[in-house]
């Protein structure tokens, strides 16, 4: 792949690059992409696995909800596993146990801290890497379906946002 400045793109990249989490998905996912070696991060990152997988207890979170779920720094447990092995994936490193982690948080048919959603699901059958039959039912169940115009106008970039995150969802 030809990519003019490529060098400085990567330079830029890997001089931006923190300890935080977004930061290290973003650079990551952008050197991947530019087919170039990735920074060996992954104690870090195996660490702040072990710190997400630990903050939840099952029982707790099932009684609490999302705020049992939470960090100040990032709001979101499942996003967080699935920005942290994203990266460790890269690296190519085994991310079993966030997979088992991740099964805790099965709602119905698809995935969430307190109940199931689009998002939620995408975050959590990406980290898993399968999709079943009752997944896909509840994807096909949150496609847009009125037929109200108006409504439908309205819904438009929510609609193409959300079917992206279906489809993404479905590359397995």
């Amino acid at each position: 792949m030809r990519i003019s400045n490529k060098e400085k793109i990567v330079e830029f990249l890997i001089d931006s690059l923190k300890r935080e989490i977004y930061s290290i998905y973003y650079v990551f996912n952008s050197l991947y992409l530019l087919e170039e070696d990735l920074p060996d991060l992954s104690d870090f990152l195996l660490q702040r696995l072990d710190n997400a997988v630990n903050r939840i207890n099952k029982e707790v979170s099932l009684e609490r909800g999302t705020t049992a779920t939470c960090s100040f720094e990032m709001p979101n447990v499942l996003k967080e596993v699935y920005l942290i092995t994203n990266s460790l994936k890269l690296l190519g490193k085994d991310v079993n146990r966030a997979k088992s982690f991740i099964k805790k948080f099965r709602r119905n048919e698809g995935f969430g801290t307190n109940s199931s959603n689009i998002k939620k699901t995408y975050y959590c059958v990406s980290v898993l890497g399968e999709v079943d039959k009752d997944v896909i039912s509840f994807i096909k169940q949150h496609e847009y379906k009125t037929v109200d115009l108006q409504k439908r106008q309205m819904a438009i970039h929510h609609t193409l946002k959300k079917r992206f995150t279906l489809f993404n969802a479905l590359k397995f």
